[in-house]
C-alpha cells in the first residue's frame, strides 16, 4: 500500500513537472506564453493527473500511447502555428 501511494505521488508530481517544462520550453522556442501553449500545457497537467492515478496499473500502455498522441498533437499544433504566422507576415 505503502509504494503504491509513492508511485502515484511519483506520477502527479512527474506530470505536474511535465507541464510546467512544455510551458517554459514554449517561452524558449520563441513562442511566448501565448493562450495557446499555455491552454495546451495546463490541458496535458490535467490529463495527466486524471488518468495516470486511477488507472495506473491497469492501462499503463494506454498511457504511453497517449503520451504519445499528445505530443503528436503538441508538435502538429506548433507546426499550424508556424504556418499562420507564415501566411499572415509574407
Amino acid at each position: 500500500m505503502k509504494a503504491t501511494m509513492v508511485l502515484v505521488v511519483a506520477v502527479l508530481v512527474c506530470a505536474w513537472c511535465y507541464g510546467s517544462w512544455m510551458i517554459i520550453s514554449f517561452a524558449m522556442e520563441g513562442q511566448g506564453l501565448n493562450t495557446v501553449s499555455v491552454l495546451f500545457s495546463l490541458l496535458g497537467i490535467f490529463l495527466m493527473t486524471a488518468v495516470a492515478v486511477p488507472f495506473l496499473f491497469v492501462l499503463q500502455p494506454v498511457l504511453f500511447v497517449l503520451a504519445g498522441l499528445g505530443e503528436l498533437l503538441y508538435q502538429l499544433t506548433l507546426w499550424v502555428i508556424r504556418l499562420i504566422r507564415r501566411h499572415t507576415h509574407a
